[in-house]
């Protein structure tokens, strides 16, 4: 199996550049795919330089969001390197050591049962060091209110919100539900078989989606323990100022689609949430005001 790395760009050359330079050194790397989603600055022109035998730079004609760039991507991939491929989706922010690389392709080759196997990633650590879980339970409605919501994620019921696992460090394999988007590996054929991500979604909630359509086709993800990448955080998608409503509209949107489509919530509880998020804006709202 090729480990070919598929990276979505948007606006942020100078990140993918810093990445794509790092993997282009690794052997194990057999492959780079960028895909830069139509940026608004010249960000293609700068990454097409890096174009080579190996790596492939295009450009979507248009702004989709994450779900369709990827799948451009991943299809890309196949197209190139044909479909007996591992592919390593990973933010321009991620820093991935090539032992990690190793130890990722040697799990997938080593597992007993590759048709029940679905998506699988290690831990994350901040640039501090300190190590941030990277995979967590599936959403209920409970946590979508408590994390969603500017005022109870401050509260103590912060805790009953966390969908993260606590796994001790180095104590190997564990099944997971939902695995950070951030940086996944999972073989094409995976891909494939539960038709790509889900392209109804713009920004958010895509991570959900893709391990409620892994487990409906019977198959499992997993989190190894022994083995960390990097993240910064904030370049990929960066927020600021008024921007965060539209954050807001991308986040909610998303979410209704999910819970209209995959968590399946009653009425009562999708107008809960509902009002949550109008709270959310009010309160941006009037944080603004008092800023100017």
């Amino acid at each position: 199996m090729k480990n070919i790395f598929v990276i979505l760009n948007y606006n942020d050359y100078r990140t993918t550049v810093s990445s794509i330079t790092t993997l282009m050194k690794y052997e194990n790397v057999d492959g780079i795919v960028i895909v830069d989603n139509c940026s608004t600055n010249n960000s293609f022109d700068f990454l097409k330089v890096f174009e080579s035998q190996n790596t492939r730079v295009i450009q979507t004609k248009s702004n989709e969001g994450y779900a369709v760039g990827n799948n451009i991507g991943i299809k890309e991939a196949k197209r190139l390197f044909g479909k007996d491929i591992l592919i390593f989706l990973m933010n321009p922010d991620v820093l991935v050591s090539k032992y990690t690389i190793t130890k990722l392709s040697e799990f997938y080759e080593h597992c007993e049962d590759k048709g029940k196997l679905g998506l699988f990633a290690p831990r994350v650590k901040s640039l501090n060091g300190s190590v941030v879980e990277g995979a967590f339970c599936f959403a209920t409605f409970r946590n979508l209110l408590i994390n969603g919501n500017m005022v109870l994620k401050r509260t103590f019921l912060k805790n009953i919100g966390d969908q993260h696992y606590n796994f001790e460090i180095n104590s190997g394999v564990h099944k997971v539900d939902v695995l950070s988007g951030a940086f996944t590996v999972g073989s094409y054929e995976v891909y494939q078989s539960i038709n790509f991500f889900d392209d109804k979604t713009f920004l958010y909630f895509e991570e959900e989606i893709l391990a409620y359509k892994i487990r409906s086709i019977g198959r499992q993800n997993y989190q190894l323990t022994n083995v960390f990448y990097e993240h910064i955080g904030g370049t990929s998608t960066p927020i600021k100022g008024r921007n965060i409503f539209r954050k807001l509209n991308w986040e909610f949107q998303s979410q209704s689609y999910f819970v209209n489509n995959y968590l399946k919530l009653n009425s009562c509880q999708k107008f809960i949430l509902k009002m949550s998020y109008n709270f959310n804006r009010l309160g941006h709202l009037i944080k603004n005001k008092i800023r100017m």
